[in-house]
């Protein structure tokens, strides 16, 4: 039996792809990950980071939410394992990563917090209302 293979055969292996990719954001922490881009970087055809690793260089690009359902409002969280998964290996991305969580949590807090004021500023004013 004859062991042809149809097409060209691969010069870089995953493994290789996936080492150069980590390498580049380790360069690159605050930008998006371009095929131009890696190609520029790594030497690797633009081609060939699309066919074999497509997927992941989207899911690095794109951000990672967690929809929590409370009192029928809709919350966007980060799902922490995939931001674990999607980071691990790279500290300054996944540092940069939960900054960005940390800040989203803040600012939650600070909005939650003047919601509270407006309707305890409410409540008095209704109860100056009745009180006449």
């Amino acid at each position: 039996m004859k062991n042809n293979k149809v097409g060209k055969p691969k010069k870089h292996t995953t493994e290789l792809l996936d080492n150069l990719l980590l390498k580049y954001i380790e360069d690159n922490p605050n930008m998006a990950i371009t095929f131009i881009e890696l190609e520029k970087a790594t030497g690797v055809g633009r081609n060939t980071w699309s066919r074999n690793m497509k997927e992941k260089i989207q899911k690095l690009n794109s951000p990672i939410y967690t929809l929590v359902a409370q009192d029928d409002k809709i919350l966007p969280l980060p799902n922490m394992t995939e931001l674990v998964k999607n980071n691990y290996g790279n500290q300054h991305k996944l540092i940069q990563a939960l900054q960005q969580v940390n800040n989203s949590i803040q600012s939650m807090y600070v909005q939650a917090g003047s919601a509270t004021l407006s309707w305890t500023e409410k409540i008095r004013a209704c109860r100056i209302n009745l009180s006449y």
